[in-house]
């Protein structure tokens, strides 16, 4: 492979790499925004919401 292809796929897998931690932290940002208007609009008990809305399963 020429040099210049290699730094080309080395810097596409860096963004894919940022993209990846970005879209990471706004699933954190989302996540805590629906506790707090959980809390706020009185639910307390979590389990309902969450039995209806599982998690998905983390890709390895």
């Amino acid at each position: 492979m020429s040099r210049t292809k290699d730094t080309h796929r080395r810097i596409e897998a860096e963004i894919v790499q940022e993209k990846a931690a970005a879209l990471g932290r706004a699933g954190e940002r989302l996540e805590a925004a629906l506790l707090i208007q959980r809390e706020a609009i009185g639910l307390r008990r979590h389990r309902a919401v969450e039995a209806t809305y599982p998690e998905p399963p983390r890709r390895s």
